[in-house]
């Protein structure tokens, strides 16, 4: 399981403008601090592009 976080986590970390506050396979989420100039699409693409499924989007 800690595999899978890493790679979420990495894949993130990689955007500019984006600051990764939790990632968690137990809880099945990605908690992420973004600039405005990170868009929804522009998330899913990354987490998509490690090789996993984004099933919400939540903005806070």
């Amino acid at each position: 399981m800690r595999h899978c976080e890493a790679r979420v986590r990495t894949a993130l970390e990689g955007m500019q403008g984006v600051e990764v506050m939790e990632v968690s396979n137990l809880k099945g989420i990605a908690r992420v601090k973004v600039s405005p100039a990170v868009t929804d699409g522009m998330l899913r693409s990354a987490v998509e592009g490690a090789g996993y499924e984004v099933t919400e989007i939540h903005s806070l």
